[in-house]
């Protein structure tokens, strides 16, 4: 099931990380973002008191960021669509990979194949030098619980050999997986340098790049 945030909670959010609303009401801004295609539609949800309040995805947040990156740098509407619909795909099919619902189908079908390996060995359709003796209760979901904690995609500009992605819930013990999504030369080689805790990380090259290259990153536990 995929995981919300309220309009209220979102705005407050941004706002903390200095992402530009406008002078007006926060909500006129989300719904011009809405309209040109970057943030995804409002839903309506029920809250904790029982009222009904809207909502965007937790991802939703994630995005603003990226806008608010882009305008900084110059980048134009056209380039922003083309950038942020990329980004929201990413993050819609890598959400849906680490549901609940999906982490555990997968837990699922790793332990039947496990049993019937071991049945199929038993049964002696499968000859392994081994003792036949296995036992099952190593294999506990429990230790196949891998948390996504956040995604998305970054750039780094032309003439720049590093970049701070903010990350607001990253810890310091977090892992960070990064792959380019074109080539980065004239640089050879990229690592994640730093990490600071409920801010972000920071990706750099060995040497600066000869034009702007965007990269994809995830976070995990």
């Amino acid at each position: 099931m995929e995981n919300f945030i309220s309009l209220k909670e979102l705005i407050k959010t941004a706002k903390k990380d200095k992402i530009d609303l406008g002078t007006g009401d926060p909500y006129n801004r989300l719904r011009y973002y809405t309209k040109m295609g970057w943030m995804p539609h409002m839903t309506r949800k029920v809250n904790k008191r029982g009222g009904v309040e809207g909502h965007y995805p937790v991802w939703a947040l994630d995005t603003l960021r990226k806008i608010q990156e882009l305008r900084d740098t110059g980048q134009t509407n056209e380039d922003i669509s083309k950038k942020i619909k990329a980004n929201n795909s990413l993050k819609k099919v890598v959400n849906s990979i680490f549901e609940e619902d999906s982490k555990k189908r997968f837990v699922t079908y790793g332990i039947v194949g496990l049993i019937a390996l071991i049945l199929i060995v038993e049964f002696g359709f499968i000859r392994i030098n081994k003792p036949k003796s296995l036992n099952t209760s190593l294999v506990n979901p429990e230790t196949l619980n891998i948390q996504l904690l956040d995604s998305g995609t970054a750039f780094i500009p032309k003439d720049n050999k590093k970049v701070f992605v903010k990350v607001g819930n990253i810890q310091q013990n977090s892992k960070v997986y990064v792959t380019f999504k074109e080539s980065y030369s004239p640089a050879s080689r990229y690592w994640v340098s730093s990490i600071k805790e409920l801010e972000g990380f920071t990706v750099e090259l060995d040497t600066p790049v000869s034009n702007t290259v965007d990269f994809y990153w995830w976070v995990s536990n």
